[in-house]
């Protein structure tokens, strides 16, 4: 810190631990200064002082290179170089969202002019043609690129508010330009009327306001573009009373394949008792729990992220997902609605990760031979995640609660897409090596015969579109009887209503309303097409279905702008398409691929996409209760069946539901041989890595237990009194990396105690060049040469 004129330097706070100090702002009214910090992945902030540091934000901020305040609304902004994003929050880290998320390559620079309510922003970009110099509205809307050409490097921006100027840095042609760009605070009042969190926009923006509405993580805009509405509900309540766990349903959904699905609708009538009954099932409740939200889930190979299922303001609904390590590449996702636990992958590591929806509580599920995974699919029923692996061309079934593993399909060329149907016990995944072909087996892996195996190109994007229908305690299909919604009045239709076909594709949904005049039953019928597996073709550039028992096979061949499709999943009444090659995400109509529109743009690595939807994971199995009575795997197979499985080293008793050692199979129990150790859950790391004062590890286990009796420190490291192990180079820096002191303790004398003519003492004995006293940079490592500066 200094005056303007650079005199009077001293250093303000020295970075937590071995910090990497980067991005700084500060707030002259209450005295905060603010910096990101790219080591310890956090941001902080301290008084001018020096005193009261506090940690800002501690989750999601992976490389955080530039930090901007909004002095009149008191917002930090946050540039997110590595997941390629801009989030704010409000001084003490609360009220966080994204703002920009999309079409960034390198962001670095960013500064912020309240008074007009603009942002600006540096994109270096990897090829010239990428790199931009950004204006925005301080909410992230209506960008425009200021600077597109004769541009090198740029890195750092700041702005002259007075003549309205920005000025911006360029590392590669060694230059500072500038350009131009043509105070009430609205938010300042009763927050501007938005529910949650008010952000100042350009004056002439959203009809004159100079402000929009945003709304926090998991929530999104409603149409008054002022309130929020929540996209989950963590822990929500299906009441269930006497009369719901009958046979009588309190209401139903009426299907038209003419439109989307609508809102529930009440269906009984003014019974006394009947309504004492089914109290805890009103009318409000029942839409409460219809307007509860879903979101998308993009693995990509920056982060896993969630974003709104339409075209919206709000840019991300949910913190990005990188696992624990320092960088992260993913390729798939899957989720479990019931515990709102996502499950994705690191595929430079070869690691499967869960973690909750909000980003916390994350764990490494294994490590044990997972190579690149291409897709997953998730089993709620039995709780077991399936993914395909094309590093050893396998179809992996992998129980979460125990962490048990099988390979369920081996010998495989190419696999890439999967999808699970636990209702119908079926599971589906593609094949690429030529000629290509999409498989149906059991969910064991067995019965596997060709579903689709002519005219494919690259079939990926596996997805099924269920067969569901439940309120309640009951459950009932549905069936497809025309293009229309029929109902049906009168009792005798009880013995009338068309039965199951036998192919199991077409059923009835039989709805009773208790209070039917004259003591007469109403039943009505919902229609919807079901059973249908999709698929995305990355050659043939087309979306095909197909009935999951393999008849009534179409393809929509005209699919708008998309070129390559790749992941594919369904919500409603809609399929989701992820495009590679444009970087962006388009939602179609299931039903003839029409109504194709583009609802996300420039996600740098999109992959797979998956609809969030709790609502989804209804359907039931014969392992829904109680693991099928089996101690370890169970899966679903037709007609309700379901047949127990074992993992590795183990096998089926007579009773063919638990599993006990098979003696016949050697376990592996030394997975990684005798030049290895086993970390991050079945990763294998050489011994040489153990104890060298690097971790190489996620979990860090390499270099735990470095104190215990006949360990030692790898060659490589240096041994603390204490018995840990750090870096050789960590010795004698005049830092206490040991903890005891014992690796600044007795230095080689090569460090002269008072140093040559020309040079500067430092006070942990250091000699360093006088010119680099006080020019800002702590030379010393001790921050000795940034100390007392004066002119």
């Amino acid at each position: 810190m200094a005056d303007i004129q650079g005199r009077l330097s001293r250093t303000l706070v020295p970075s937590q631990g071995r910090g990497y100090a980067v991005g700084v702002a500060y707030h002259w009214h209450s005295q905060t200064v603010f910096w990101s910090d790219t080591n310890t992945q956090k941001v902080y902030s301290a008084n001018f002082d020096g005193g009261d540091i506090r940690t800002v934000l501690a989750d999601a901020v992976h490389s955080a290179q530039n930090l901007a305040v909004d002095w009149i609304n008191f917002k930090l902004y946050v540039l997110e170089a590595r997941v390629e994003r801009i989030d704010m929050c409000d001084f003490d880290g609360g009220n966080r969202v994204t703002l920009v998320a999309e079409n960034l390559q390198t962001p670095h620079g960013l500064a912020l002019d309240p008074t007009v309510g603009y942002m600006f922003f540096t994109d270096k970009g990897y090829l010239s043609e990428d790199m931009k110099l950004e204006r925005a509205f301080m909410d992230g809307s209506n960008r425009l690129e200021l600077v597109r050409r004769r541009l090198g490097v740029p890195t750092g921006v700041t702005l002259d508010i007075v003549t309205q100027r920005v000025y911006w840095a360029d590392s590669h042609f060694d230059l500072v330009e500038t350009v131009t760009y043509s105070v009430l605070n609205p938010c300042g009042r009763h927050n501007g009327g938005c529910q949650q969190i008010c952000v100042l926009s350009h004056r002439s923006d959203n009809e004159g306001l100079g402000f929009r509405c945003k709304c926090r993580l998991g929530y999104d805009l409603q149409a008054d573009r002022r309130t929020c509405f929540t996209l989950r509900c963590r822990g929500r309540e299906r009441r269930v009373t006497a009369a719901s766990r009958s046979p009588l349903l309190i209401a139903a959904t009426l299907v038209n394949e003419s439109i989307s699905t609508g809102p529930l609708r009440n269906v009984s009538a003014a019974s006394q008792e009947r309504r004492a009954a089914a109290a805890t099932l009103s009318l409000r409740s029942v839409i409460l729990q219809e307007q509860v939200k879903d979101y998308l889930l993009l693995a990509t190979s920056l982060a896993v992220r969630g974003v709104p299922l339409n075209v919206s303001l709000q840019e991300d609904v949910t913190l990005p997902l990188t696992g624990l390590a320092l960088t992260f590449s993913g390729s798939a996702v899957e989720f479990d609605g019931g515990e709102e636990a996502v499950f994705y992958n690191d595929r430079t590591r070869g690691l499967v990760y869960k973690s909750h929806l909000d980003g916390t509580e994350t764990t490494i599920l294994t490590g044990y031979r997972v190579g690149m995974v291409d897709a997953m699919a998730y089993d709620w029923t039995s709780k077991v995640l399936f993914w395909t692996t094309s590093t050893y061309k396998t179809v992996v079934a992998f129980r979460v609660p125990d962490k048990s593993r099988r390979d369920i399909v081996t010998g495989l060329r190419n696999p890439k897409g999967i999808a699970v149907h636990p209702g119908a016990g079926y599971l589906f995944w593609s094949d690429w090596y030529r000629p290509a072909a999409i498989m149906r087996g059991f969910t064991d892996g067995s019965n596997a015969v060709p579903l689709v195996n002519t005219t494919l190109g690259w079939p990926y994007g596996l997805t099924v579109d269920y067969t569901y229908g439940r309120l309640g305690d009951a459950y009932r299909t549905v069936v497809d009887i025309g293009d229309r919604t029929r109902s049906l009045n009168a009792p005798n239709h009880r013995t009338n209503l068309p039965l199951p076909a036998a192919d199991g594709s077409r059923r009835i949904f039989p709805v009773v309303n208790p209070e039917g005049e004259g003591g007469s039953d109403r039943w009505l019928c919902v229609c919807v097409r079901v059973d249908r597996l999709y698929w995305a073709d990355a050659l043939l550039d087309q979306i095909g279905l197909i009935s999951i028992h393999g008849y009534d096979r179409r393809t929509f061949s005209n699919i708008g702008q998309i070129t390559q499709p790749y992941g594919l999943t369904i919500h409603a009444e809609y399929l989701y398409v992820s495009d590679t090659r444009t970087k962006a995400v388009y939602r179609m109509r299931k039903r003839d691929g029409g109504d194709n529109i583009m609802i996300r743009q420039g996600v740098s690595g999109i992959m797979n996409v998956k609809a969030y939807s709790s609502d989804r994971q209804l359907l039931n199995s014969g392992c829904k209760e109680a693991n099928g009575r089996c101690s370890h795997f169970c899966f679903p197979t037709p007609a309700s069946g379901r047949v127990c499985g074992c993992p590795y080293g183990m096998k089926l008793q007579p009773n063919n539901r638990d599993c006990v050692k098979d003696d016949s199979v050697a376990p592996p129990d030394n997975i990684c041989g005798a030049y290895a150790f086993e970390c991050d859950e079945g990763r294998c790391r050489p011994n040489a890595y153990r104890c060298d004062g690097i971790a190489d590890c996620v979990d860090k286990t390499d270099e735990a237990n470095c104190t215990d009796p006949g360990v030692t420190c790898s060659p490589r490291a240096f041994t603390c009194d204490n018995k840990h192990c750090i870096l050789s180079s960590w010795r004698c820096d005049g830092n206490d990396d040991c903890g005891d002191g014992s690796d600044e303790a007795a230095c080689p004398t090569r460090v002269p105690s008072t140093c040559a003519s020309g040079s500067f003492t430092c006070g942990n004995k250091r000699c360093i060049s006088s010119v680099w006293v006080c020019d800002g940079d702590n030379d010393c490592g001790d921050g000795s040469d940034e100390r007392n500066c004066s002119e």
